[in-house]
Formats: C-alpha cells, sequence, structure tokens
C-alpha cells in the first residue's frame, strides 16, 4: 500500500461529501463521526468502493473499521 494510493483512496471519500464536511476528511477520519453520514451514504460508497476498488465492503468492515486508513487496508486486503 502506497501513500499515493492511500491519498487516491482518501480524495474519492471526500469527493462523496459536500464541500463544507469533505475538508475535514484525512485518513485518521471515521466516517461515522461525519455529520453527513448516514446509511444511504453508506450505500452510495459501498457502491463506488465497488466500481472503483472491485470489492464488497460489508457491514461489519465499517464496523470494525475506526479510521479511513483502516478500511482503506481491508479494501487492501480484499484485494489480494
Amino acid at each position: 500500500m502506497s501513500t499515493y494510493e492511500l491519498n487516491d483512496f482518501v480524495n474519492l471519500i471526500k469527493s462523496m461529501f459536500s464541500e463544507k464536511e469533505n475538508g475535514s476528511i484525512s485518513i485518521d477520519t471515521d466516517l461515522k463521526t461525519l455529520k453527513e453520514w448516514s446509511s444511504l451514504q453508506n450505500m452510495i460508497l459501498v457502491t463506488e468502493l465497488d466500481k472503483v476498488y472491485n470489492v464488497i465492503v460489508t457491514i461489519e468492515d465499517f464496523n470494525n473499521s475506526k479510521t479511513l486508513k483502516e478500511l482503506f487496508e481491508v479494501i487492501v486486503a480484499k484485494k489480494n
């Protein structure tokens, strides 16, 4: 996992939130703490991650990932 790939992942996540919210998103962000986080946002994110990374991220994956970095590590592990 390179820093470049992680930055691309964070930028992808940022693009799914409003400009006001995405300024506070970093590798250390817990998505569940964002004001815009909802079950609909979760489904949009699952769909986009499937499209971009060709992996299915489950509710358990989200619940077990405290930060975006941890979620990215789950995606990398699923791809391998």
